[in-house]
């Protein structure tokens, strides 16, 4: 029989692997339109930054497997958006954008090797960093929806599948008893998109879905 933290470890691998391949439908978008304008440039620097910080977090916290596995595969399915972002939009792209991924990519490389060797105790700093970053991270996006009164660029498919994915995440976290950080960052989550709901039944004409 199954045991309530079997069902929940299960459930996490599910989760995350939502989390990774429910990228597609906004990169598919992405690649029709040629375009990546449609997702807010903060809200993409958050998306990257939190999942970069939550990285840390999870191994100096020792998560579960699931978590290890798939938050670096995670990384590397955000870092296509970014390429893409780049790539069919170079000519919108500021230099502070430029600065900021490259403070994070230097980030990774100059200290990855300090925090591995355990000289710093940073594990709950990371956890309420990330913790923040995916409290906040959506916020321009759903300020550009607003202003733009337009869902053009952005794949509802995309933001659907990471409800269906949050909504699994907080029950398996409530079942293991992860810290708080996550439970917070989930309920946030749910909050965000309620709101991109109402927004896309307000502004879904002349949107493009997938």
């Amino acid at each position: 029989m199954f045991n309530s933290e079997m069902i929940a470890a299960g459930l996490t691998w599910l989760v995350y692997s939502i989390y990774c391949f429910g990228l597609i439908p906004q990169m598919f978008l992405n690649y029709k339109l040629r375009s990546a304008s449609g997702l807010s440039d903060l809200t993409l620097l958050g998306y990257f930054a939190g999942y970069v910080t939550q990285f840390y977090y999870v191994f100096f916290e020792d998560f579960p497997l699931s978590y290890k596995v798939m938050i670096p595969i995670g990384i590397v399915m955000v870092s296509i958006l970014v390429w893409q972002r780049f790539h069919y939009n170079p000519n919108t792209v500021t230099s502070l954008l430029r600065y900021s991924y490259l403070f994070i990519f230097c980030f990774v490389f100059i200290f990855t090797p300090i925090f591995l060797r355990g000289r710093l105790d940073v594990d709950e700093i990371f956890g309420w960093i990330s913790a923040f970053i995916w409290f906040v991270y959506a916020l321009p996006q759903v300020i550009k929806i607003y202003r733009e009164k337009s869902f053009h660029g952005i794949s509802f498919g995309f933001l659907s599948v990471m409800a269906i994915g949050v909504s699994l995440e907080l029950t398996s976290a409530l079942i293991l008893g992860l810290p708080i950080q996550t439970i917070i960052s989930n309920v946030r989550a749910l909050l965000i998109y309620a709101i991109f709901c109402v927004q896309f039944f307000r502004y879904k004409i002349g949107s493009v879905k997938v």
